[in-house]
């Protein structure tokens, strides 16, 4: 009879259970990593893209809007997918889950600017 813990897996599927955070930790990192340097690669050519077709005395706007709007895209994306749990609120439940809801919001305030 295998050996068993106060968790009910035996040894070995213990040990295999607890080696897997810390594989999704570094998968979690290697993705971010990669996922800010995407971000990062995208901003530059937008940001000549802005410079070449905007005026001269434009270009201080131009980059302080790109700047304030890159700004609040992040943290209303950081909102919108992981501070608040949709599920548990009275638009997730009428909806039908925080997949909704998030898909919701973003229809709305893409029609409405």
């Amino acid at each position: 009879m295998p050996i068993t813990t106060d968790s009910g897996l035996s040894g070995e599927e213990e040990v295999k259970w607890r080696c897997l955070p810390t594989y999704g930790i570094a998968l979690t990192v290697i993705g971010v990593v990669l996922l800010d340097c995407c971000c990062d690669a995208c901003q530059s050519p937008c940001r000549t893209y802005l410079l070449d077709v905007s005026q001269p005395e434009d270009h201080a706007a131009g980059l302080a809007t790109f700047t304030v709007m890159a700004g609040l895209g992040g943290s209303v994306g950081y909102l919108l997918g992981g501070v608040v749990d949709w599920q548990t609120t009275g638009l997730g439940s009428s909806l039908g889950g925080h997949v909704q809801v998030r898909l919701y919001i973003l229809c709305c305030s893409v029609v409405h600017c």
